[in-house]
């Protein structure tokens, strides 16, 4: 009788030393398939995919959306609440907060993503467009196409909108 009193001490203080990995979510697995070979700007300043390192709860951050430096002004002042994306990326979701980096100096906000909507690069409207900055679609294919090489009008990219930027620490 005194075994089944001994193996519920040994787990109370930890005599077991079994390691436990802490579980995976399938969020998590398809964001790092989704990035491989992704573009920098798709990915942490450590390199790796959106949502490693980051520990989610309400109000904080779950995922890393990466800005080349020239927009963290309008990222931090919260007159850029929008970005467009290559592929359909499923790593945010609305209601979710992300962190903003800027890529070079490592400036930090966060936001709460207000929505995603998946599409082609020939069904991002004129208003989703202008919003991020360009004067038409052929002005934002043909920057765009400077971060991710041969997309066409016809494939898949997402729109993300967030609003309340914040500086993040």
């Amino acid at each position: 009788m005194r075994i089944h009193y001994l193996i519920p001490l040994m787990l109370l203080t930890g005599a077991c030393n079994k390691q436990e990995t802490p579980p995976t979510t399938p969020d998590l697995a398809v964001a790092d398939a989704a990035l491989d070979g992704a573009p920098a700007d798709q990915r942490a300043p450590d390199g790796k995919p959106p949502g490693k390192d980051v520990v989610g709860g309400k109000d904080l951050p779950t995922h890393y959306i990466t800005f080349n430096e020239s927009l963290c002004s309008s990222v931090g002042n919260g007159s850029k609440k929008l970005t467009l994306r290559n592929k359909h990326v499923t790593y945010v979701a609305v209601g979710e907060w992300v962190k903003l980096i800027c890529s070079t100096s490592k400036t930090t906000y966060k936001a709460q993503v207000t929505e995603v909507r998946h599409t082609t690069w020939g069904g991002i409207t004129a208003d989703e467009y202008t919003a991020d900055g360009f004067s038409s679609q052929a002005n934002m294919l043909s920057i765009m196409q400077t971060y991710y090489p041969g997309i066409t009008l016809a494939d898949p990219a997402t729109v993300i909108r967030w609003d309340h930027t914040s500086p993040y620490p």
